[in-house]
């Protein structure tokens, strides 16, 4: 009887722990799925949706990519390379990286672990609290976006090198 009763505990805080962290891993993909299809605050984006923009920089880098091919031959030129590449990025670095940006604003001790230049360009966000840590997270995210838009006409490789919208 003592062990039901154990294993009828255990297996009610282990449903809990998994509830919680479904909860925990939905609602931020959920808000974030909605956010990119609304329009984005900054300025730069020109009121577009960042599904809208994605889509655009898919068509600006194919464009791209025939023109090279066609006026260079020779060079192996991969079309959809730079758009996965860039969308990879935005995804598996950026992401993440402006979450533990937005996450340094809520407990500023984490600030030691940011790039100082990037504490003085304003990426770490101010006034962040829990009520607000998703949206702040989405528009921390937008910086880091635009920052990685910026890069594109620098980047190493010809054919991926397309002009700021």
């Amino acid at each position: 009887m003592f062990t039901k009763i154990v294993a009828t505990i255990f297996s009610f805080f282990f449903k809990l722990l998994l509830g919680t962290l479904a909860i925990l891993v939905i609602t931020p993909l959920a808000l974030f799925a909605w956010r990119a299809s609304q329009p984005m605050y900054s300025q730069e984006f020109r009121a577009m949706s960042f599904f809208h923009l994605l889509a655009e920089r898919q068509a600006a880098y194919a464009e791209l990519a025939t023109k090279y091919q066609a006026s260079h031959p020779n060079v192996d030129v991969k079309p959809g390379m730079c758009f996965g590449v860039e969308v990879f990025v935005e995804f598996a670095v950026s992401l993440p990286g402006s979450g533990f940006y937005t996450l340094a604003g809520l407990y500023p001790d984490l600030q030691r672990y940011v790039n100082p230049l990037d504490v003085q360009r304003g990426y770490i966000p101010d006034n962040v609290t829990y009520a607000n840590f998703l949206t702040t997270w989405w528009d921390t995210f937008e910086l880091f976006i635009w920052q990685l838009i910026k890069h594109a006409p620098h980047g190493p490789v010809a054919y991926c090198r397309i002009a700021v919208p």
